[in-house]
């Protein structure tokens, strides 16, 4: 009985079952590893992609919403014209509000007449649009996690048609360096 009660360690011992259980751990870790690995490859991945879109979302919003302004105003004006002392800047000139509702950001001339200009102006590295003088409000390029850069922004009168002006302005996103584009024409028929 004495051999009977104590030798269940001596059952394994000089048995091919002696280290299973250790076989298994060093079978199981770098399994468990390589599978914790794949596992945050995946997620750093989805969170790259994730970023990446937040960018391009940031970018066509922040053109978008800035070309809306634009258009909004040059439907409104009598004529558009090219001022000579910013690169990429256009004024539209616009005729006196009935109601009074111009706002502080726009320049009333000798004629009576209302002028907005739009131009682009370096801050902190990123080329932003801005409207007026308002060098503390820009229309775009304030998101932190996904800045924009405005590279080609112009408004020019169609020569084969009076009347007719062409818009463009173009972004680029300095996360993912996607551009977005976008064009349009107004017809202002003048004074």
């Amino acid at each position: 009985m004495g051999k009977a009660g104590g030798a269940t360690s001596g059952i394994w011992r000089g048995t091919a079952e002696g280290g299973f259980i250790f076989m298994e751990v060093l079978i199981a870790l770098p399994l468990l590893v390589m599978l914790l690995m794949g596992i945050m490859t995946l997620f750093f991945w989805c969170m790259r992609c994730y970023f990446i879109n937040l960018a391009d979302e940031e970018l066509v919003q922040e053109v978008q919403g800035a070309f809306a302004q634009v258009m909004e105003d040059a439907l409104r004006g009598e004529a558009i014209e090219q001022t000579g002392h910013k690169e990429q800047s256009f004024a539209i000139i616009s005729k006196a509000d009935p109601l009074g509702k111009h706002t502080s950001k726009e320049e009333k001339r000798s004629d009576g007449k209302f002028v907005i200009t739009y131009g682009l102006h370096t801050m902190a590295g990123t080329k932003k649009l801005i409207r007026g003088d308002q060098l503390e409000a820009p229309l775009t390029g304030d998101h932190a996690l996904a800045r924009v850069t405005i590279e080609e922004l112009w408004a020019e009168a169609d020569g084969s048609c009076p009347g007719i002006y062409k818009l463009h302005i173009m972004g680029r996103s300095e996360v993912t360096q996607h551009a977005y584009t976008l064009e349009s024409a107004v017809y202002l028929p003048g004074p």
